[in-house]
């Protein structure tokens, strides 16, 4: 284990906290609630902190260029105005009733990649999807076991792709231009005894950071594969990491309390904690639509 210094932020526990992200623009963090259906966004400079209602359970939330935020929701993507509920699709329709939107991220022309995965865990594969800044969506990858954290290389020439319940962190090649992935392979073979994969965060070295879920520790991997450093957290079912703050050289970190029995339900499960693990994250990208 890596010896880094955690600390917790002051802003509650969440059922299922996951998605965070840090939008230079404005410096707000942000992050969401699946199961209640909840965005929550924080501003270090304000102390203000917000909580949107989207009506229905939310995997992702992404800024947009022109503001607000981009959702994936239990039907589909749409658009959150600040204090006000998703009003407006993007793309409604193509998510199988068996299935609901998870972790997603945006590339570098705007797109938004986002996974769908089964309402009842393991019961189904799950799907891969591109959406437009226009509305139009194609399958990227179909068939994926869980697919979940989302990432892409500092020069933008890779996508990497958790598929949790196949125990792999995947890689392809990426064409940005032409949105389109290609030669699939396998770049991580977890440890089934250290904890579910989960989310992911890409820094400027490469390294690739794995939230391991029911171990509460995140995992950093090097641009070929080797693991490099592991550091524990207070929270046993950490979800999702993101670099922000102004040097984006903070590492964010979800966690959530479901599935906890009462007596192991403390203060820091379900918490979003901050950690400086001495690099700095890749840019963050917004949502041309």
């Amino acid at each position: 284990m890596t010896d880094v210094a955690v600390e917790r932020l002051a802003l509650g526990v969440f059922e299922l906290g996951e998605s965070p992200h840090w939008d230079a623009a404005t410096g707000l963090f942000s992050w969401v609630d699946i199961t209640p259906g909840r965005l929550h966004t924080f501003s270090h400079a304000t102390g203000m902190h917000e909580v949107f209602d989207c009506g229905q359970p939310v995997g992702v939330a992404r800024p947009r260029v022109g503001g607000g935020y981009v959702c994936g929701l239990r039907e589909g993507v749409a658009l959150a105005a600040p204090r006000n509920p998703p009003a407006k699709w993007v793309a409604r329709g193509f998510v199988p009733d068996t299935h609901r939107l998870n972790d997603g991220v945006c590339d570098a022309r705007g797109r938004l990649w986002v996974g769908a995965t089964a309402l009842e865990f393991g019961s189904r594969p799950g799907s891969l999807y591109r959406v437009e800044p226009d509305g139009d969506v194609r399958v990227a990858i179909d068939g994926v076991q869980f697919p979940n954290g989302i990432g892409f290389s500092p020069d933008g020439s890779t996508m990497y792709l958790v598929d949790t319940l196949a125990w792999v962190l995947l890689a392809y090649d990426f064409d940005a231009d032409a949105g389109q992935i290609a030669n699939g392979r396998r770049l991580v073979v977890f440890d089934q005894e250290c904890g579910i994969a989960d989310g992911l965060a890409v820094d400027r070295e490469g390294g690739l950071w794995v939230a391991r879920y029911g171990a509460g520790a995140v995992e950093r991997y090097d641009a070929d594969g080797e693991l490099t450093e592991r550091i524990a957290l207070p929270a046993s079912q950490v979800t999702a990491p993101a670099f922000g703050d102004e040097d984006m050289a903070t590492l964010y970190v979800t966690s959530a309390w479901q599935f906890l029995t009462a007596d192991a339900r403390d203060e820091n499960q379900g918490a979003v904690f901050t950690l400086r693990p001495g690099v700095a994250g890749a840019p963050a990208h917004s949502f041309a639509g």
